[in-house]
């Protein structure tokens, strides 16, 4: 259950969808969860079209989200805060919006093959985008392709590194595209 997020702005502003930061695996009765620990910022960009006058402008927001430890308990809040019209950055929260876009997953530029076989989905990489080979997760945008929360078995070869993780029943064929994040200790690629 991800954040679910109502904006309210002045017409014609526009919300892209949020950059989300690498997750964890969280096991909460037996069901496996993306979650993130601590302070976690979902990113988003605001375009104001040139129509909008004045120096500030009002948003308002309304977000459901689920808090998890030992079981999941759903949250909400409604904000109202304004925003400066500015074709600057401000460096206010500079600080701030540098460790959020650290914590995003670094899109990965190299070549990936996937296999699935014998209950196993196999990524292939031409070379180890982590240090090492332990605690590789793979955080799948779709549902059913892989066991959620799973640890990948890793095998180097020369020249390429493979992650293989268990397979739930949804087939490779069944989706339109794949995406999803692999990790290894918060640091991601995409």
């Amino acid at each position: 259950f991800p954040i679910q997020v109502t904006w309210d702005a002045p017409e014609g502003v526009k919300f892209t969808e949020f950059k989300w930061p690498v997750p964890v695996a969280l096991d909460v009765g037996g069901v496996m969860n993306f979650v993130f620990e601590d302070t976690a910022h979902l990113l988003t960009t605001v375009t104001v079209p040139d129509t909008l006058t004045g120096d500030t402008f009002t948003i308002n927001m309304s977000a459901d989200w689920l808090v998890c430890k030992e079981i999941c308990i759903p949250e909400s809040v409604d904000i109202s805060f304004d925003l400066p019209i500015s074709d600057t950055n401000s460096s206010a929260n500079a600080t701030t919006f540098k460790q959020a876009y650290d914590a995003l997953p670094t899109p990965y530029t190299g070549n990936v093959s996937v296999v699935e076989e014998n209950g196993v989905a196999s990524f292939t990489f031409n070379s180890n985008p982590f240090e090492g080979t332990d605690n590789i997760f793979f955080f799948s945008h779709d549902w059913g392709f892989v066991k959620a929360g799973s640890l990948a078995t890793v095998a180097e070869t020369t020249g390429k590194t493979i992650f293989s993780f268990p397979r739930t029943d949804r087939g490779l064929s069944e989706l339109s595209t794949l995406s999803g994040v692999i990790s290894q200790n918060r640091k991601g690629i995409s």
